[in-house]
């Protein structure tokens, strides 16, 4: 269960950061963190914090996170 929940955390980062045509060091940057930080989000060797994950998941939908984000993740960890 753990490792599907991390898969869609991980999903979930670079589909965002993709979808806000960002680089990883634009991430980093809005963040305030190292880009290899980043990189490790989208590998899974590092999870977010939940106040970072819902950050990047608000870049490409102009500042808020979109809805239905956590969905996944709060109907995995049940």
């Amino acid at each position: 269960r753990n490792e599907s929940l991390c898969k869609t955390i991980i999903t979930d980062i670079r589909e965002a950061r993709q979808k806000a045509g960002m680089t990883q060091a634009q991430v980093a940057e809005r963040l305030r963190v190292a880009r290899p930080t980043v990189a490790s989000y989208e590998t899974g060797r590092i999870v977010p914090r939940a106040d970072q994950y819902l950050l990047i998941m608000s870049l490409g939908s102009g500042g808020s996170a979109p809805q239905g984000v956590g969905e996944n993740i709060k109907a995995q960890t049940k």
